[in-house]
């Protein structure tokens, strides 16, 4: 009988992506989209060639051309349980805002609520902290499907903006999607 990963908390390294873990980062997102698509959250395209894109040899090869041009400003983290990545986002610093931007968060479906994301998020807001730019915090966007995540983010400190900072986008499907812009003010969090 296979173990339940939901029955403890794992243990996992936290660590900058390199090239190598393209692969394993590509098909964490493909999963990830998969598993909100089945969860009713959002729509895969009709022809699911968009969401393939993200596994294939050439998405994996620009994913891998943006890990080995990573640098400060621009950077994924991934969550190792040992040698299987489990949890990425990436960091992203936005000099118009004195923000880094919080995206591309996933953790492995199976893997979800065992604090991995807690743990991602907590490195990737200390790196931020002691970054350079010295930035006043940090902000994501979010879907307005995902009460879940917007809660989870909420819990973290994150506060929702104006609804003027909010992103709108239309979907093949014609279903209209907003982006709801989350701070988190490094003042109030120190």
């Amino acid at each position: 009988m296979d173990e339940d990963p939901k029955a403890e908390q794992i243990s996992v390294t936290i660590e900058i992506a390199g090239v190598s873990d393209a692969q394993a980062m590509s098909e964490l997102k493909y999963e990830n989209l998969l598993h909100r698509a089945h969860a009713g959250l959002i729509q895969l395209s009709s022809d699911g060639e968009k969401e393939h894109k993200i596994t294939s040899e050439e998405g994996v090869k620009t994913l891998a051309n943006m890990l080995a041009n990573s640098n400060e400003d621009d950077y994924y983290l991934v969550a190792k349980y040992h040698a299987e990545t489990v949890g990425m986002c990436r960091m992203t610093w936005q000099p118009e805002t004195e923000r880094f931007q919080f995206r591309q968060f996933y953790v492995k479906p199976r893997y979800m609520g065992k604090k991995i994301g807690s743990r991602l998020f907590a490195e990737a807001k200390e790196r931020a902290q002691k970054s350079s730019h010295t930035p006043q915090g940090i902000f994501l966007y979010t879907g307005d499907y995902n009460q879940a995540a917007q809660n989870m983010y909420a819990h973290w400190g994150f506060k929702h903006a104006s609804r003027e900072e909010s992103k709108f986008e239309q979907f093949d499907e014609g279903r209209m999607v907003e982006w709801v812009k989350m701070m988190l003010d490094f003042k109030e969090t120190r």
